[in-house]
Parts: C-alpha cells; sequence; structure tokens
C-alpha cells in the first residue's frame, strides 16, 4: 500500500507506511475523529493510568483490539512494554504481515 508520510508528504510504502498506520491507530483517542468516532484505540487513555498487572492487561488488549480491526495488514502475536513512565509507554510490537513470511517488529 502507498501513503504520504505525515511529517513531509513524500511518498512513503511498505513497513514505512505500516508503521505510521499502526502509530496512528494507536494514537488517536477513540472519538476524535469526525464522521469515524470509533477510530483509534483507548491506549491514550490507559497510558496515563498506574502501571500494573491490571492496566498492563488492558493495554495489551486494548493494542490488539485496536490493530485487529483498523489494521487488515498485520495478526499481533504479541505486545511487550519496553519503557513507561508517567504519560509515556514505549511499546514494542510483533506481527505477521499478510504479505510477509516472517513476523516485523515495530516500537512505538
Amino acid at each position: 500500500m502507498i501513503g504520504i508520510n505525515r511529517h513531509t508528504g513524500r511518498k512513503i510504502d511498505g513497513d514505512a507506511h505500516l508503521a505510521q498506520s499502526i502509530n496512528d491507530i494507536l494514537s488517536t483517542p477513540k472519538g476524535t475523529r469526525v464522521m469515524r468516532r470509533d477510530y483509534g484505540s483507548d491506549l491514550p487513555n490507559i497510558i496515563d493510568q498506574p502501571i500494573n498487572g491490571e492496566t498492563m492487561i488492558d493495554l495489551f488488549q486494548t493494542t490488539a483490539e485496536a490493530l485487529q480491526l483498523w489494521e487488515p495488514r498485520v495478526t499481533v502475536e504479541r505486545v511487550q512494554i519496553l519503557r513507561s513512565t508517567a504519560g509515556f509507554v514505549e511499546i514494542d510490537l510483533t506481527f505477521e504481515g499478510s504479505d510477509q513470511t516472517t513476523p516485523v517488529e515495530v516500537s512505538l
């Protein structure tokens, strides 16, 4: 799939387009897109909560559900928290791309 880089306006495709799409889905709070209120994820609301066992499960579930719904090119295999501080979380995703034979990792 071909798209436009949100920062430069240049054409992007392949893994760069996929990474941008995943980042957009996970960083967009649900209810903020006009005419598409269910687009995005609940991840922005979760990262402000204390990171404990329950919050981590919510984070994993929210990430997997949002990508399953909005990004048909991938199947999530693993969600891992690399770093977290107040209001920030760095996630490492391992997923199987529908057009690839080996898993690809994207850090957000």
